[in-house]
């Protein structure tokens, strides 16, 4: 078995799980349309770079760029890592503006609710 097939099975259930949490996110209206496209552009773009690892290589050692050996494992683990870390990135900044819509509606409503208790009195 390639080492560039091992890369794309271990990091495709990532990019499937990117995948499936955009459409998710996009369904239960936590995310707006333009930001579903975008990060789904972002999720196939990350596939398509694995897809294209080995041809990538192996142009850079024909053009003389690269004289580095073929990926390690260590190389895949690595490639693995980052990529699940972008992941993280990813979600961690989808929770990060939800908290923030969700701060600015609570700050409006307890404006609203300041201005009826002034009225009020």
């Amino acid at each position: 078995m390639s080492k560039y097939l091992i890369l794309i099975l271990i990091n495709l259930p990532l990019v499937i799980a990117g995948v499936l949490s955009t459409i998710s996110a996009y369904k239960t209206k936590q995310v707006s349309r333009r930001r579903m496209r975008w990060s789904l552009l972002f999720w196939v773009l990350i596939f398509i770079g694995l897809m294209l690892i080995e041809p990538i290589y192996d142009i850079l050692v024909r053009s003389n760029l690269t004289d580095s050996s073929p990926l390690s494992i260590f190389d895949i683990i690595l490639l693995t890592m980052i990529l699940f870390t972008l992941f993280l990135l990813k979600r961690s900044n989808e929770a990060s503006m939800r908290l923030g819509h969700r701060m600015a509606r609570l700050q409006e409503n307890l404006a609203i609710s300041e201005e009826e208790r002034t009225t009020k009195r």
